[in-house]
């Protein structure tokens, strides 16, 4: 499945979502790449999960740093982590309708990494 991953989130007014970058000097656009790889690290501790479910959580995130597409099994697992970690309404249903591929009107950022 083909994955923008450049792809932003907005706020509730329609302004890109941002964060500070790990120096806290810049502010730089929230992504899908950016929340995906959050969500699974989230779940890196997750004692519950098989060990089928941990190494697609990698294969999810070695996918989501390099930027390649997704299997089916992989968008399933993703959307499983978020049901758990995403808690804002808001944010969750930008997440889904991403992974679901529902036409969005989300901007994409040039040159994007």
């Amino acid at each position: 499945m083909k994955i923008n991953w450049d792809e932003t989130f907005e706020n509730e007014t329609g302004e890109t979502l941002m964060v500070h970058n790990t120096e806290g000097a810049t502010e730089t656009p929230v992504t899908l790449k950016t929340i995906a790889l959050q969500i699974l690290t989230t779940f890196e501790k997750d004692k519950q999960a098989t060990g089928a479910e941990k190494y697609t959580r990698y294969e999810i995130m070695k996918k989501a740093k390099e930027k390649g597409d997704l299997s089916i099994e992989e968008v399933v697992e993703l959307k499983k982590c978020a049901d758990v970690a995403v808690t804002s309404p808001w944010l969750y249903g930008q997440l889904t309708d991403l992974l679901n591929q529902k036409e969005t009107k989300f901007k994409k950022i040039e040159g994007g990494k």
